[in-house]
């Protein structure tokens, strides 16, 4: 009511399995309301609307796969327990599965405005992001990502002492943060960069790196590059 939306779905739902797959085209859509008619989720929506979508969508209460174009500018998620993610997400040539237990992976091209996000055991991050992923799987245990990043306005806190602050661009990069721990590698440049480490050691200023690597260790962590 009140709007201009459309939306259309062909889609299947099977009962004895829980299974279900359709196509959905939309725009102008305010969809958060109308979820509550949709199939069992596998993870909690607040918010959802739409400017445009191409979607192909699958799955069973387990895991919910999508594959497609689309653009939302309002999106407001809680992917697991003490979990949060918020954005204005624009997915182009995308294929991404979101579990039950939280765990989300994800191919293709994605550029999300005005981020904030919170896993669980307290990492949060801000900023604005553009990103052509090869692999990202976030999951309860860690995050593995590789593709080229830009990550504008970016603020990163990993725990009270240790933060990353600046715009970043990665080239074939390869991150993982796992139990807190990072491990980094590509091709890096990061303007006003403020990063924060362990015994109050504090970097500054610009930095330019081909084939750098970040590798946490029993004794702290190493750079090269």
């Amino acid at each position: 009511p009140g709007t201009q939306g459309f939306v259309k779905v062909n889609a299947l739902y099977t009962f004895k399995d829980k299974s279900f797959k359709g196509d959905l085209t939309a725009g102008n859509l305010q969809a958060a309301r109308y979820l509550r008619f949709a199939p069992p989720l596998p993870l909690a929506v607040r918010d959802l609307a739409i400017a445009e979508a191409d979607l192909k969508i699958s799955g069973n209460d387990q895991t919910a796969t999508v594959t497609g174009n689309a653009a939302f500018p309002a999106l407001d998620l809680d992917p697991a327990v003490g979990s949060a993610l918020k954005t204005s997400l624009t997915l182009q040539g995308i294929s991404v599965s979101i579990s039950r237990d939280g765990t989300i992976a994800l191919q293709g091209g994605v550029s999300a405005a005005g981020l904030t996000a919170r896993s669980s055991d307290g990492i949060s991050a801000e900023g604005d992001l553009k990103a052509s992923v090869a692999k990202l799987v976030a999951a309860k245990g860690g995050t593995e990502f590789s593709g080229s990043l830009e990550a504008g306005n970016l603020q990163v806190k990993l725990d009270h002492s240790r933060s990353l602050g600046g715009n970043l661009r990665l080239r074939a990069g390869a991150v993982s943060l796992k139990e807190g721990r990072l491990s980094a590698s590509g091709d890096l440049a990061v303007n006003n960069l403020d990063l924060r480490l362990d015994n109050g050691l504090l970097i500054k200023g610009d930095l330019s790196v081909r084939g750098f690597s970040v590798d946490p260790s029993v004794y702290g962590m190493n750079l090269k590059g």
